[in-house]
């Protein structure tokens, strides 16, 4: 597991075994996004960079660099040669890209645009096969799970499909921390649900 903790007041990014209570410190600056096939490696954003790096020795190689803001959220598709990635383009849309990984960083020309999004765009996450990318969307005004279809060059096909519409009031429901995680036969995702309640008393009339 990955996960981010506050030591001696300073915030790094730590890796965990699930069956034990050893960790290891891999950096203060970045942020670990996803893990690689082989368990090896991670994948890790510092700021505008996303680079693979090894659990043991810390090396980073670089696979892209944004230009206008940090980098949001990123996973590895399964067969560990794609990069879906979030952030946003000079005119601050919110922008979810797919990259190859190579053995070289690969240059914005080669991105391919899959979707974007005004108003909130959040937690990409592969299928087990690759063919789908799932996202969390607020394109038709409520923050909903919706699915894009891509092929093996990393191109979209058609357009994107609702996998779960959440059609409540927006103040009604919130998303504190986006995520999605997919299995080959389930889709779990991250709600959290604000509810309040009316009381009444009685006064002292006195």
């Amino acid at each position: 597991v990955a996960y981010r903790d506050v030591t001696q007041g300073n915030l790094g990014s730590y890796v965990s075994q699930v069956d034990s209570p050893l960790q290891t410190r891999l950096c203060e600056d970045c942020r670990v996004l996803d893990f690689f096939p082989d368990s090896a490696h991670v994948l890790a954003a510092y700021q505008k960079r996303l680079v693979r790096q090894r659990l043991t020795a810390g090396s980073c190689s670089l696979l892209l660099e944004v230009r206008y803001d940090d980098i949001r959220a990123a996973v590895v598709g399964p067969e560990g040669r794609r990069v879906a990635f979030l952030t946003a383009d000079a005119m601050g849309t919110s922008v979810l890209y797919v990259a190859p990984i190579g053995e070289q960083a690969v240059p914005e020309r080669e991105w391919v645009r899959v979707i974007d999004d005004d108003n909130f765009l959040d937690s990409p996450a592969w299928s087990p096969d690759g063919s789908l990318l799932y996202f969390i969307s607020a394109r038709d005004g409520f923050r909903c799970v919706w699915a894009q279809r891509i092929k093996q060059d990393g191109i979209p096909t058609g357009g994107p499909t609702t996998v779960l519409h959440s059609h409540v009031s927006p103040s009604m429901m919130e998303w504190p921390l986006p995520a999605i995680a997919v299995t080959p036969n389930r889709l779990y995702f991250l709600v959290g649900e604000v509810k309040g309640d009316i009381w009444t008393m009685k006064l002292d009339r006195r």
